[in-house]
């Protein structure tokens, strides 16, 4: 698979080998201060695992007036999947059904992803599902700039403390979050693009591939391309041949 290196700069996210204190710094300051700031200036100790912060930052999701969509929600919904995640799946915004439930992609675009992370060979409870706004838009319209501002980096905070070694963007919004503002998903998905050290494979969002079936091959195409990318990176350098 050939990579697209961008240059644009990314904010806040899986800055390369550092050690587990400094990522639990990094999201620290992320959640506390709602922006990237140096890794130079992370200097403080944090007592906290890994996981213990990530548990802290669904708290935080939980309890979140930062904008209004919190007034219109049943729950939050943080997303879930362990420190240490090989890949992260990361949408645009819970739907119904994951407003009821409180976990991301559990309605019928969330049952098709996790149908076809099973199918390539991983298991639901060993990779991280999240979107950017962890609360429902009203009628599942798209983010507002100003309420993926005000959630943004809880998903930033938790992209350092999982460190997956492949972040797969579903649909458009968090493409472009994530990896380039003006890239469309149709001329990005399946491309293994790398920012700052990152990989990132984007593909479609599973409502897009519920609209139109014939998406559904190249959907599961590039999830497979997502697994085999993130086993070639747990090599060591020089391994495989």
């Amino acid at each position: 698979m050939t990579a697209v290196t961008t240059a644009r700069p990314l904010q806040a996210v899986l800055p390369a080998r550092m050690s587990c204190e400094d990522l639990m710094c990094i999201a620290l300051r992320i959640i506390t201060s709602q922006r990237a700031i140096s890794p130079r200036c992370y200097t403080s100790p944090v007592r906290e695992s890994p996981s213990q912060l990530l548990s802290a930052i669904a708290e935080e999701v939980r309890r979140c007036t930062a904008c209004p969509l919190h007034s219109g929600r049943t729950h939050a919904v943080p997303g879930e999947g362990p420190v240490g995640a090989p890949v992260a799946f990361i949408g645009e915004a819970p739907g119904g059904e994951e407003d009821l439930q409180g976990r991301p992609f559990v309605g019928r675009s969330g049952q098709l992803l996790r149908r076809t992370i099973r199918e390539i060979g991983w298991r639901e409870d060993e990779v991280f599902i999240g979107n950017i706004l962890k609360c429902r838009p009203p009628d599942n319209r798209n983010p507002l700039e100003s309420e993926v501002a005000s959630c943004r980096h809880y998903l930033f905070a938790q992209l350092v403390l999982v460190h997956p070694r492949v972040v797969v963007t579903l649909g458009n919004h968090s493409t472009n979050l994530l990896i380039d503002p003006k890239l469309k998903i149709t001329q990005a998905r399946g491309r293994h693009i790398i920012k700052d050290g990152v990989s990132f494979l984007p593909t479609f969002h599973p409502s897009a591939v519920l609209r139109d079936m014939k998406l559904l091959t190249e959907f599961r195409r590039d999830l497979a391309a997502a697994r085999q990318l993130a086993q070639e990176l747990a090599q060591p350098p020089g391994a495989g041949g």
